[in-house]
């Protein structure tokens, strides 16, 4: 295709909408009109002879040929960006917004301590928050949806290693132990192994699939936990241990959280867990960009005191 043809301002908008999933939302996000997106959108499909978005039960669903064209153009717009702005970057008086993916209990240790610091030192910086998992983390990053992962992957090498196009660091490790009611049968001693392996146990999962870190250690040894229920969000995990009489394997700074508000017991676990590493991802094509380094130094240095 002839650049020379294209407007690319149609790039700017197609990218939005990709973002945004909304026409409208597209449209404000640019400071333009529902119809100026609208009209762009069908010039841009004429372009590449394909529907690009069709409307779903979600929004606007970016067809095949969108999803192949989207991390490409999202790039080239990136480095474009990054042409044009400014070598320093102050967060004084900064407006930029900050996209992050991260789990609920990442957040719940991470996002306070940060919004704290963004008040104090950058009152008109905003972050904005999605959740996350391991697989779709990489996604996220490619596609520009978001500026930063945190996310907790055990330290045993049980993931791969992070692919070279993406950079990281070590925020904080986390250990693991057992929670259950404070009244649990198995509560008033120190919970043994058969004691663990016997009992049903409650697993976080964000894809529903009934399988853990722990899951994969029992494995080892021939052994396999009863695990009654999964949910996928780990702060509500506390409150269904308190109702029943499910136990399971927390990270340690939760578990202490929600002991001083829930009527839960905690003790070691008797098996060994890898620790957890809270890691920080960010794509390569960001590493010097000004915003994003300043970005990342807040929050190595939020999470030091964690």
């Amino acid at each position: 295709m002839n650049l020379a043809l294209v407007d690319l301002n149609l790039l700017v908008i197609f990218d939005a909408v990709m973002r945004e999933r909304n026409v409208t939302r597209a449209g404000k996000r640019l400071g333009l009109t529902q119809s100026a997106v609208s009209n762009a959108l069908n010039r841009l499909r004429h372009l590449v002879k394909d529907d690009l978005f069709v409307r779903g039960a979600e929004g606007m669903m970016p067809t095949s040929r969108a999803l192949e064209l989207g991390p490409v153009l999202r790039n080239a717009l990136g480095m474009v960006e990054t042409a044009f702005d400014p070598v320093v970057f102050d967060p004084a008086t900064a407006t930029h917004t900050f996209n992050l993916s991260m789990a609920d209990y990442v957040a719940s240790l991470v996002l306070p301590r940060l919004m704290n610091r963004l008040e104090t030192i950058a009152p008109n910086v905003g972050v904005r928050v999605r959740h996350n998992d391991y697989v779709s983390s990489f996604d996220q990053l490619d596609a520009n949806e978001v500026d930063f992962v945190i996310g907790g992957f055990p330290t045993g090498g049980v993931y791969p290693q992070y692919p070279e196009r993406f950079k990281s660091l070590i925020l904080f490790a986390e250990n693991y132990v057992c929670v259950m009611r404070h009244d649990h049968p198995l509560a008033g001693h120190d919970i043994t192994f058969d004691e663990f392996v016997a009992a049903n146990h409650l697993l976080v999962t964000i894809t529903g699939e009934a399988t853990g870190v722990t899951d994969r250690v029992l494995e080892k040894r021939g052994l396999k936990r009863r695990i009654p229920m999964t949910c996928n969000h780990f702060l509500v995990a506390p409150l269904i241990v308190e109702k029943s009489d499910l136990i399971i394997t927390l990270a340690r700074r939760m578990a202490e959280r929600f002991a001083g508000i829930s009527d839960l017991h905690i003790m070691p676990v008797p098996m060994e867990l890898d620790p957890v590493e809270i890691a920080l991802l960010w794509h390569s094509r960001e590493h010097d960009h000004p915003a994003y380094v300043w970005m990342r130094e807040v929050l190595v240095d939020i999470c030091k005191d964690i």
